[in-house]
C-alpha cells in the first residue's frame, strides 16, 4: 500500500533489521521470535500520516495472525505471557502499541474509531488480508472499534474482561475506586489529569509498582494469586514501564476516550464478538461485562466464576486464543 511501510527499530531494540511486507494475502513471516531467552522480534509500521505504530511478535510465525490490544495502562509487551500458549495453538500475535504507549508517535486529538484506521494500515504494511482482534481490559473498547468500523477485515473477536461505555454511573460506581477517579477527571477535568500525569511521570516511570499497586488495591484473591507470581508480576510491570518510555500522553488520552462517547453504538455492531469475563473482576466489574453483551447483537459471553480482571487471560490464555481461531 502506497505510503504505509515497515520499518526496522533504532539499535536500541536489538538492531532489528527492517521488514517488508510479503504479499497481500498472508500474514508477513518473520525468523526472529521470543523464547524464554529472547527478547520478542519488535518493529514498526509508518502509516500514511508519517506516524509510526509499534509492535512486537509472539507466537507461531506460520500461525494464524491474532492483533493483540494491551489494557491501561499497558504495552505490546503485555502479551508476552501469552506466547507459550500461542504458539500451542498456532497462532502468531502482533502486539501493538496504542498512539503515545511505547514505540508508537503519539496521535494528537485522536478518536477511538481512529485505531481501526491504524490498524487497517497496519495490516497492509505487513501483507495481511484477514485477522483476529483481542482487546484486553482497557484495549477492550478498541477491538469493539475495529468490530465496528472493518468487520470486512476481522475473522474473529475477542474481549477479555474489557471496559464498556462509562456513561452508567450505576455501573461506573462498582468499579475500582482509582478506575472512578480517572474517569471522572477525565471526563469532568481532562486539563488537570493532564497536569497530574506530568508531575507524576518520573515516579510512574521509574517505580511502576507502585502504579500496580493502585490499580489493584481491590483485587480479589485469583488475582491476588497472579501477583505472587514474580514471573507474571513481572511481566505486567515491564508492560507498564514501557508505556511510559516516551511520557503519559498515550495514557491521558485513552481516559478521556474512555469517559466520553465512543463515536459508535454498540448495537450498530454486526460482527459476532466473543467476550470472556471474570465473574470475581473487580476492576471492571462483570456487570459492565453482562452489560456488554446484551447491548452486542451477535455475543458468544462466557462468564468465569472464581476468575479476576487479572487472573482470567493469565490462566485462559490458550482456551481464549485457541476459541478466536477456531472462528475463522
Amino acid at each position: 500500500m502506497i505510503g504505509v511501510d515497515v520499518i526496522g527499530m533504532s539499535p536500541a531494540i536489538e538492531n532489528a533489521p527492517a521488514k517488508r511486507a510479503s504479499d497481500n494475502t498472508g500474514p508477513h513471516r518473520t525468523g526472529h521470535h521470543c523464547n524464554d531467552h529472547q527478547r520478542p522480534r519488535e518493529s514498526g509500521v509508518r502509516l500514511p500520516d508519517g506516524r509510526q505504530l509499534g509492535y512486537a511478535e509472539y507466537g507461531d510465525p506460520q500461525g494464524s495472525p491474532v492483533f493483540y490490544f494491551h489494557g491501561f495502562p499497558g504495552s505490546r509487551f503485555e502479551a508476552a505471557p501469552a506466547h507459550e500458549a500461542a504458539i500451542a495453538v498456532n497462532a502468531h500475535i502482533f502486539a501493538f502499541d496504542r498512539p503515545g504507549y511505547g514505540l508508537s508517535d503519539p496521535q494528537p486529538g485522536r478518536m477511538l474509531i481512529d485505531w481501526a484506521r491504524d490498524v487497517g494500515h497496519a495490516a497492509d504494511a505487513l501483507g495481511i488480508s484477514r485477522f483476529a482482534v483481542l482487546g484486553v481490559s482497557g484495549g477492550g473498547p478498541y477491538a469493539l472499534a475495529c468490530a465496528y468500523a472493518i468487520p470486512q477485515r476481522l475473522s474473529a473477536i475477542g474481549v477479555v474482561c474489557g471496559l464498556g461505555p462509562t456513561d452508567d454511573v450505576a455501573l461506573r460506581s462498582q468499579m475500582s475506586w482509582p478506575l472512578r477517579a480517572g474517569l471522572f477527571l477525565g471526563r469532568h477535568a481532562p486539563w488537570f489529569y493532564s497536569f497530574l500525569h506530568v508531575v507524576l511521570f518520573s515516579v510512574l516511570r521509574c517505580r511502576p509498582e507502585q502504579v500496580l499497586r493502585v490499580l489493584s488495591i481491590d483485587d480479589p484473591e485469583p488475582d491476588r494469586a497472579v501477583m505472587r507470581r514474580s514471573d507474571l508480576r513481572e511481566a505486567i510491570l515491564t508492560s507498564i514501564r514501557e508505556a511510559l518510555r516516551c511520557g503519559a500522553r498515550g495514557l491521558t488520552q485513552d481516559v478521556r476516550l474512555y469517559a466520553r462517547s465512543w463515536g459508535f453504538a454498540l448495537e450498530s455492531i454486526s460482527a459476532p464478538v466473543s467476550l470472556w469475563h471474570g465473574e470475581a473482576d473487580t476492576t471492571v466489574p462483570s456487570v459492565m461485562g453482562h452489560q456488554v453483551a446484551a447491548r452486542l447483537p451477535y455475543c458468544r459471553p462466557h462468564f468465569l466464576r472464581g476468575e479476576g480482571h487479572f487472573s482470567l487471560p493469565f490462566n485462559h490464555s490458550s482456551d481464549i486464543l485457541r476459541a478466536l481461531i477456531n472462528l475463522e
